[in-house]
């Protein structure tokens, strides 16, 4: 259920990511003080807050628009729907990342396989801590 306190948060949060975007954005193209990797991160973070912020508007001030999506958020098929798609995205990434991995220590490509272990590794340390939380908790 999204409540006005709610709506007031992630305005506060969005409009800060829309500053830091502009930040970042000004920081590496103009004053050139930092990579220029960061100005695409910023300009990310400009899109994506401004965005947000207009739907939070319009949530706001349109009574029809507000009830549309809170019924689209709290219906059940839709968060199935959710749950399935991270569950599938997770068990593919899971599946990829170890052929990536066998396939660059066939290419002898040890550093880059290594690091990718450590991520699957960590994937499936928090899949396990998840489920055992889960577990105790239902």
């Amino acid at each position: 259920v999204i409540t006005m306190e709610n709506v007031k948060n992630r305005t506060v949060w969005y409009t800060a990511l829309l500053f830091v975007g502009i930040v970042l954005y000004i920081l590496a193209e103009f004053m050139t003080l930092i990579d220029h990797f960061w100005s695409g991160m910023g300009l990310g973070f400009v899109v994506v807050s401004g965005l947000r912020l207009v739907q939070i508007v319009r949530y706001k001030n349109n009574d029809a628009y507000a009830k549309k999506i809170t019924v689209k958020n709290n219906d059940e098929r839709n968060q199935f729907l959710a749950n399935e798609a991270r569950s599938t995205t997770f068990y593919y990434s899971i599946l990829l990342e170890a052929v990536a991995i066998i396939v660059l220590y066939i290419m002898q490509k040890t550093e880059v396989a290594q690091v990718i272990t450590m991520v699957l590794c960590g994937q499936l340390i928090i899949y396990w801590v998840s489920y055992a939380f889960l577990k105790s908790k239902y």
